[in-house]
């Protein structure tokens, strides 16, 4: 869950500092994106290939899907998309992060001023306490949004390049095709790296 709590007790507000702030955090780590994206290329290319797999005498070449994924434009802008979409909802849930506050420091502010009575202390920190409970919601919806977000901008680029692996592969009659990204060949003659083949058919320059 995302570290956004509360703690209000009627036995001593007065305990609850002002350096007792909401945290949120809902941006996911964009730094394993490339990575995780490769595992799922990995992945694909390995169901692609497998039915071939036992034929080790067939021809077989190797690319670096990382490198070509990270030079894929689509890539930069999925990130940039996702990222402002993020920042949006980011955005809302500080607003509601600095009304809570500013409402705790108010019904803090009374209480020791004794402006409000003993009788209705305890439904207004109820009140504030489900206050708290409705940014948790909107935090955790968030997560979700985002990586629904996540997969609906990534998935096409990965299906993409995915298609130009295999069509190269077909064009020039290899069967199996590894990826040097994930540590997953032990041997390849340079001769038979496809990634500059597949950044050309991907009109990466």
């Amino acid at each position: 869950m995302v570290g956004c709590s509360l703690w209000i007790c009627l036995s001593g507000l007065e305990s609850l500092s002002p350096s007792q702030q909401i945290t949120l955090n809902l941006a996911p780590k964009f730094s394993s994106t490339i990575h995780m994206m490769k595992k799922i290329l990995l992945l694909t290319l390995g169901l692609v290939f497998a039915a071939v797999a036992p034929a080790m005498a067939q021809k077989s070449a190797y690319c670096n899907s990382g490198a070509v994924l990270a030079q894929m434009p689509e890539l930069k802008q999925a990130d940039s998309d996702l990222q402002g979409f993020q920042t949006q909802l980011i955005k809302k849930s500080e607003q509601m992060g600095t009304e809570w506050k500013s409402n705790y420091a108010e019904f803090q502010r009374k209480v020791e001023a004794g402006l409000i009575p003993p009788k209705d202390q305890e439904a207004q920190s109820a009140a504030l306490q489900t206050q708290m409970q409705g940014i948790q919601k909107y935090e955790e919806e968030a997560k979700t949004k985002i990586a629904a977000k996540r997969e609906e901008l990534y998935k096409p680029i990965l299906e993409k390049l995915n298609k130009a692996v295999r069509d190269v592969a077909k064009e020039l009659g290899y069967n199996l095709v590894f990826d040097t990204s994930t540590n997953a060949l032990l041997y390849g003659d340079e001769s038979l790296d496809l990634t500059e083949r597949v950044k050309t058919k991907l009109g990466i320059k």
